[in-house]
């Protein structure tokens, strides 16, 4: 039974659940628009969080919240990555200059510094954060599906209802298990380790992420953080029990019998504890209703290849808060900010699918064998032609990684003609692929 709750009123705070990065974007935003906003968070930020490598297209988004400089002075900048596959020679991708606005370059991310400067920005302009446990109830008075329960309201000095709740909790999704609402699940159901180390080789050139196609299966990959360097496997769930019994023996066996990882292995010493993460492939089916909206991976999560997924929850952040709040909606004209949403959840679902088609090359073989047959062709031809087709595949999957052109319609029919079209001759994709 739910108890009686005090409706909304038109003046009362935003509540955003979940302290996070994808909240405190949100929460920065809310408060620079003048809107009163409170952040619950529960305190209990793992010591290790996957996303510790970022996409240029980030850049946009901290330099309008403020926080670039500092950013820049916690993190290493990243020029793009190179992808080692144990049959095939390195495959290197370079970030294009200033494509709509993104730039060259991004950042490897230590994530609790990095965290920390978004709060900190997000508590300068005015947003408020209360520690707590958020507790949610359905079935609320006042058209709204979603309330904070007594505790909550208390520990947040509340003597009513927030005028809208938005769900920054991450993979928790309180708004979305709270109403029951499911989640559709992608292909790949793999589990990921992963930990910090000191001593072993950092790729070269410098800041630059190394992504390995392990001969055992699934994939590994190299971050250069400024003192340490992150290393992490994401095999799939059989493959992972094979390789040990713990998430510490998991990672220490493939570091040790993978040649292409071993170099960044070898002399390496770990100094923290090996996190896991998995079921990365999740998106709810439904990312808002009347009084809440989530976002982040609270709403979905495409997964951990290309690094996609922090600038997802940035740009969720930042694309629903223009869509409403800052096109001056107010929650309470339901059927405006419901059509201002749906929109929002839209361009969220392009974003969604590009980045599925873009990742699925890699794990489909259909990259690596384009860039094969690619090297192929330049080696036996060596015209203007062979060379033009090699350097606008190049330009244009680099840009597509950066989150500059990931939508661009133009790109991503280039890139099923290519593949498709200017292969013949290659190895099989399936013998390429990420198994």
């Amino acid at each position: 039974m739910v108890r009686q709750i005090l409706p909304t009123q038109n003046n009362a705070p935003v509540l955003v659940i979940g302290g996070g990065p994808a909240g405190c974007t949100m929460a920065i935003l809310l408060a620079e628009s003048g809107r009163e906003c409170i952040v619950i968070e529960d305190g209990n930020t793992p010591e290790m969080i996957v996303g510790e490598s970022l996409i240029p297209a980030v850049v946009p988004i901290l330099k309008r919240l403020g926080v670039t400089d500092t950013i820049d002075k916690v993190c290493n900048r990243k020029p793009g990555v190179t992808f080692l596959h144990d049959e095939l020679e390195p495959v290197e991708f370079r970030f294009p200059i200033n494509r709509n606005g993104v730039p060259n370059f991004s950042w490897n991310a230590p994530r609790p510094s990095f965290d920390k400067v978004l709060r900190d920005r997000a508590v300068e302009v005015g947003a408020r954060f209360v520690l707590q446990r958020a507790g949610l109830e359905k079935g609320i008075v006042g058209g709204k599906e979603l309330a904070l329960d007594e505790e909550t309201l208390v520990a947040a000095g509340l003597k009513e209802q927030p005028s809208f709740i938005i769900d920054a909790t991450g993979r928790v999704r309180i708004a979305a298990k709270t109403l029951g609402i499911e989640a559709s699940r992608g292909t790949r159901t793999d589990i990921s380790h992963f930990a910090h180390f000191t001593g072993g080789m950092r790729p070269d050139p410098a800041g630059t992420v190394v992504i390995i196609r392990l001969a055992g299966g699934g994939w590994a990959w190299v971050i250069p953080l400024p003192d340490r360097v992150s290393i992490g496997i994401v095999v799939g769930k059989e493959i992972a029990k094979s390789l040990g019994a713990t998430a510490e023996e998991r990672l220490a066996n493939v570091m040790a019998n993978e040649p292409l990882l071993q170099p960044y292995a070898s002399g390496a010493k770990c100094i923290s504890k090996t996190a896991t993460y998995s079921n990365y492939q999740l998106t709810s089916t439904r990312g808002h209703g009347a009084g809440w909206a989530s976002i982040g991976d609270a709403y979905g999560f495409v997964d951990p290849m290309l690094s996609s997924g922090l600038f997802m929850g940035l740009e969720s952040a930042r694309s629903l808060f223009d869509a409403t709040f800052g096109a001056g909606l107010s929650p309470d004209d339901a059927r405006r900010w419901s059509k201002a949403a749906d929109g929002h959840y839209r361009d969220m679902g392009r974003w969604f699918r590009s980045w599925e088609e873009l990742i699925s090359y890699f794990y489909n073989g259909d990259l690596f064998r384009l860039c094969l047959a690619g090297g192929e062709a330049t080696q036996k031809y060596n015209n203007p032609v062979s060379r033009f087709m090699e350097m606008q595949t190049s330009r244009r999957i680099s840009g597509m990684a950066s989150g500059a052109t990931t939508r661009s319609p133009i790109n991503r029919n280039f890139l099923r003609f290519v593949i498709r079209n200017l292969t013949w001759g290659a190895r099989p994709a399936d013998e390429l692929k990420i198994r």
